[in-house]
């Protein structure tokens, strides 16, 4: 029961409309900040949560990238062409998950090395939001298609 509930595409869609409304809320703070305090030294608490999306989407990645072992539980015997050719593309999706969320910590952790040696000014803080709002967005983007695919894979 738990494999196949793991396995479901509709598992997977709310998944992904859970993770989409997370990182729409952190886009939401981070154009805010862009817009009205650009000029400020300082980056809210709501637009730190980027390391917790990072966490989410890589782990949902690595969630994707070994579905395979949930599809061989729930189909004892070989699997039907269709899922077959979806659990492929999950693990694509998932592999890109993964390599998004490396980017998007990775640019975090730039940042904060930077400002942890006082090379920080406020046009940097602008940067690194804009920067991180575009990560945010490719992987939304990548939410959506995924989403997208697993609606019509439930079908």
């Amino acid at each position: 029961m738990v494999y196949r509930l793991s396995g479901s595409p509709i598992t997977l869609v709310l998944i992904t409309i859970a993770i989409l409304i997370g990182t729409a809320g952190i886009m939401t703070e981070q154009v805010k900040f862009l817009a009205l305090n650009h000029d400020m030294n300082f980056i809210p608490e709501e637009v730190e949560l980027e390391g917790s999306i990072a966490i989410l989407i890589a782990s949902f990645g690595v969630f994707l990238e070994h579905r395979r072992y949930l599809l061989d539980r729930i189909y004892s015997n070989d699997l039907p062409d269709a899922v077959e050719k979806f659990d492929l593309y999950s693990h694509n999706v998932g592999v890109m998950f993964i390599l998004v969320a490396i980017l998007m910590e990775s640019a975090d952790l730039f940042f904060l090395a930077l400002n942890s040696w006082q090379i920080g000014f406020s046009e940097l803080k602008f940067i690194e939001i804009a920067l991180l709002f575009a990560i945010n967005l490719v992987s939304f983007i990548m939410f959506l298609i995924f989403g997208y695919k697993s609606i019509k894979e439930a079908e």
